[in-house]
């Protein structure tokens, strides 16, 4: 949670003196309660690049570590990041570049 925290209100600030509202729809419970990225990565069957970071605590890695092992259409890049580190700084052009790099060696 501390890090859900610290990572939005890097990427999300608001007017000074304003809370960030964080309510959703509804609908969203439901959709996310069926939604599996790990079943839809196992279909694909196009190049697809998965960017992991290790120390992510919002979206555990370990399950799209296991499910990129599952198709060899799949390039598992793991970083030794959290979740929101990627937004900003060298994380973000590190992660960029290498997307960058990835698009380039799939699209030839």
């Amino acid at each position: 949670v501390e890090e859900a925290v610290a990572g939005q209100s890097r990427r999300l600030p608001g007017p000074q003196g304003e809370a960030f509202d964080q309510r959703v729809a509804a609908r969203f419970a439901l959709a996310i309660s069926l939604y599996s990225p790990a079943r839809a990565l196992r279909k694909l069957t196009m190049p697809t690049l998965v960017q992991v970071g290790d120390r992510d605590e919002t979206t555990p890695p370990r399950p799209a570590v296991r499910a990129a092992g599952r198709n060899p259409r799949v390039t598992l890049s793991r970083h030794g990041t959290g979740h929101f580190e990627p937004y900003t700084g060298e994380p973000f052009e590190e992660f960029v570049a290498e997307q960058i790099g990835f698009l380039g060696r799939a699209l030839t």
